[in-house]
């Protein structure tokens, strides 16, 4: 990345902006969209599950977005089902936090142009919603700050709500085979940052083809030490459909329609 926020530097402002490199915060925070999370909440389904005790909680997808696509949604739908049926969760909501333009990939569009396509492709989705807190950053921001800055924002925003009975609302990181196998790499993640999200958040993990997701925590491995905080899933129907692969489609000429 062309500047970070980390572990022993400078941390990310809470909500707010920054503009420029000085790191001036702007007047204007960055307010988390948690209006489908309260629409959610009034429903009869959810008040159920969390008067049965069900813990609350919502699905995070970090990422870069470039596009975003139809197996981007899914993996979410995949999660929520995991979270819901086999961990005991009652999902409420779940949020794209796509990254920051300061994250050095080649080809990588404007935060602008990549928030928009995000918000467009959520725009009827009953649950899912897209936070710009990350991608307004003129730094890279690691993410367990944007997690940590999601759980207090949503916990915030719902505080007295009477459904919730007090409990607070937890934060799930949903990923790509690939993320994970990132982490057990040191030169691409700050260990004590990492240390601290696997210690705080549970992650889930959608298998990617080329992937063996069994090695990824096996003994020798970084993420060895943190088992009980990783669950994964398989899609049942195989799906190759990735960003790159969408960009390598369109710089042919050819359509990607149905595919984002």
């Amino acid at each position: 990345a062309e500047g970070e926020y980390s572990s022993s530097g400078r941390a990310p402002p809470g909500r707010k902006r920054l503009d420029g490199e000085a790191g001036d915060v702007s007047s204007d925070p960055v307010a988390l969209p948690a209006s489908k999370v309260v629409e959610k909440l009034k429903g009869k389904d959810v008040s159920s599950r969390l008067k049965q005790g069900a813990p609350p909680a919502v699905i995070v997808a970090c990422g870069s977005y470039n596009p975003i696509t139809n197996q981007h949604l899914r993996n979410l739908e995949l999660c929520r089902y995991e979270l819901t049926q086999k961990l005991g969760y009652c999902v409420i909501g779940g949020f794209l936090s796509p990254v920051s333009g300061a994250y050095s990939k080649p080809g990588l569009e404007t935060s602008e142009h990549r928030v928009g396509m995000a918000q467009h492709a959520v725009e009827e989705s009953a649950w899912v919603a897209v936070d710009t807190w990350e991608a307004s950053q003129p730094l890279y921001v690691r993410t367990v700050y944007v997690l940590r800055s999601i759980e207090e924002e949503v916990n915030h925003a719902l505080r007295g709500e009477c459904s919730l009975g007090g409990a607070p609302v937890r934060v799930v990181l949903q990923c790509g085979a690939d993320m994970l196998a990132a982490m057990n790499d040191p030169k691409a993640w700050d260990h004590k940052l990492l240390h601290e999200l696997l210690l705080s958040y549970e992650v889930v993990c959608v298998g990617r083809d080329g992937v063996d997701s069994a090695e990824l925590t096996k003994q020798g491995t970084i993420l060895h030490g943190y088992t009980k905080q990783i669950h994964f899933i398989e899609d049942p129907f195989a799906n190759e459909v990735s960003s790159s692969r969408v960009r390598a489609e369109l710089a042919s000429g050819r359509p990607v329609d149905y595919i984002i």
